[in-house]
């Protein structure tokens, strides 16, 4: 892993970039750790290419639409910063998968309340006079929750623009159209005037994709799609999800129809007629979950320097496990690396090993006060009468190693250790010896990889 001290650093050092999300047109996305505040946050970089005044971009008119949208279901803005050749777009970070990151199609119980947050976040913002205008399967993003539910949130108003009455499509400098091919509404493909009802048919679109995993106008080149679209040539909804409510069906294929007139007029006209699912009106929670992929955890919050003021180290240590407290419940510690690489390192017969399994007692052992790695599951959570707390190595009896937690020495949070019961874990610390225990004292919780989530509990 790359040094924490040669990490990039934005805004005057506050913000430390830890790895690149993703991109767009305008620029790219990176996740960074906000020292002041103590969270993680996605920062867009928008830099200036030279073709228009930076300040008049697109992206600043998006940080600045968002910035007033305050609603549960649009992602929130924390800051903007400027320079002279790039802003910095601050928004909060979100653990969780996008529409088209969905491996089964939704249930229609799961799809009313998905459906629901997402007219209620796009309702906000036709009310302040904002259309989205690129409404699309990975611009709609389900946040997972500590209650075990999930959250909507709107993404990337990038071609978002206040309209007061019918506008015209914006073009990229070459003329193109802006948007997702598959998701533009047939006056969009015209460049005729556009209004709200332009994001209708876009979501209904997604709707489609969400309840089919596929997308309802295709064809095997551009203006095949184009084609498709203005000629509203898809195939009915119900011959791919017959077991769907019929007035379900219908609602959905009502948003994205050809002619807007034939569209709600408003989100929140939309969600009114919103079909309640088999008569029991909506739920406030889906009873069913389509796979959700999961989500690699963020590197470690950058270590702070250290200070004289053992004050201000007590209250860092502190912030820092609130952070990771708070990521934590939020579900996003997840699986990409695989228990048996993780312990490729302890297979290796070197002299100069420093990573173990958590059974190999003896060789633990041996490095007594030496910083050391243990990998495996964690099978429980306890309190010894010292007061410190252990995570148990699930398999392991009370010679064997455990990770120790002493209260005098850190600010450890009982609920957040208890979230690592279950986890296969990776944990640095020294290695103590307290009689015939062996255990990692204090492991650095900034250290510890996690590579297998918990089970979600069923609903």
């Amino acid at each position: 892993m790359e040094p924490i001290e040669h990490l990039e650093t934005l805004g005057n050092g506050r913000y430390t970039i830890q790895r690149r999300l993703g991109a767009g047109g305008e620029g790219a996305v990176f996740l960074a750790y906000d020292s002041v505040l103590s969270r993680w946050v996605a920062i867009k970089r928008i830099h200036d290419h030279g073709s228009v005044p930076l300040l008049e971009t697109s992206a600043i008119r998006e940080a600045t639409h968002l910035a007033s949208l305050q609603h549960p279901n649009i992602i929130t803005v924390h800051d903007i910063v400027t320079s002279e050749d790039e802003v910095l777009v601050v928004m909060e970070y979100l653990p969780g998968q996008n529409v088209d990151e969905l491996e089964e199609p939704m249930d229609a119980a799961f799809f009313t309340e998905f459906a629901t947050q997402c007219l209620r976040g796009l309702a906000a913002a036709h009310t302040s006079g904002i259309a989205h205008r690129d409404i699309k399967p990975g611009n709609i993003m389900l946040a997972a929750q500590a209650s075990g539910g999930f959250q909507v949130k709107i993404l990337d108003f990038g071609l978002a623009k206040v309209i007061a009455e019918p506008s015209l499509q914006t073009m990229d400098h070459s003329g193109a159209l802006m948007g997702s091919i598959f998701m533009m509404s047939p006056e969009q493909l015209e460049g005729l005037p556009i209004d709200h009802r332009t994001d209708l048919y876009s979501l209904g679109c997604v709707f489609y994709k969400a309840l089919t995993r596929r997308h309802p106008f295709q064809g095997k080149s551009i203006p095949a799609v184009v084609a498709a679209h203005l000629a509203h040539d898809h195939k009915p909804l119900e011959t791919l999800r017959p077991d769907l409510p019929r007035p379900l069906v219908e609602w959905v294929e009502h948003l994205f129809a050809r002619d807007r007139s034939d569209r709600p007029p408003t989100a929140a006209e939309a969600l009114a007629s919103l079909p309640a699912v088999g008569g029991r009106g909506r739920t406030s929670r889906p009873t069913s979950k389509p796979s959700l992929p999961v989500q690699s955890p963020p590197p470690a919050a950058p270590r702070q320097p250290r200070s004289k003021n053992k004050l201000l180290l007590a209250g860092a240590a502190a912030a820092l496990l609130l952070a990771a407290a708070a990521y934590w419940l939020l579900g996003g510690f997840s699986g990409g690396n695989t228990h048996a690489k993780m312990i490729a390192d302890a297979d290796a017969q070197q002299a100069t090993r420093t990573s173990f399994v958590w059974n190999e007692r003896k060789a633990i052992l041996a490095r007594e006060g030496q910083k050391t790695t243990i990998t495996g599951t964690i099978g429980s959570f306890e309190e010894d009468k010292q007061g410190r707390f252990h995570l148990v190595f699930k398999g392991s009896n009370s010679r064997d190693p455990t990770l120790c937690f002493d209260r005098e020495k850190g600010d450890f949070s009982t609920i957040l250790l208890k979230k690592n019961v279950g986890l296969d874990i990776q944990a640095t610390g020294i290695v103590g010896v307290d009689g015939t225990r062996i255990f990692l004292e204090n492991p650095d919780l900034r250290e510890i990889v996690i590579s297998k989530a918990s089970p979600t509990p069923r609903e």
